[in-house]
């Protein structure tokens, strides 16, 4: 869709891949000084990107900095959410 070369497939997935690194560790960090701020920041976040993928789809060069904050916002979310479920078990 948006128009980028198949062999630029492996270079994305690493611009996905170190975008959930940092949001890992940005989440984890959020989530012991705030969980419910945190999350409720991260998924209105993820939400956001994720609704401008539609209208950034076709324009690749502003389809990158979308790329890596799916990744961050969408693993942002986890130890937040792994905690909520750790406090309820």
């Amino acid at each position: 869709m948006a128009g980028f070369d198949s062999a630029l497939l492996p270079v994305l997935l690493m611009i996905y891949g170190i975008g959930t690194f940092v949001g890992n560790m940005v989440g984890g960090r959020a989530a012991d000084r705030s969980l419910d701020r945190s999350l409720l920041v991260f998924v209105v976040g993820l939400a956001v990107v994720l609704a401008l993928f539609g209208f950034l789809g076709q324009h690749p060069w502003v389809l990158l900095p979308a790329l890596v904050l799916w990744g961050v916002l969408g693993y942002a979310t986890a130890p937040g959410l792994h905690l909520l479920l750790m406090n309820h078990v």
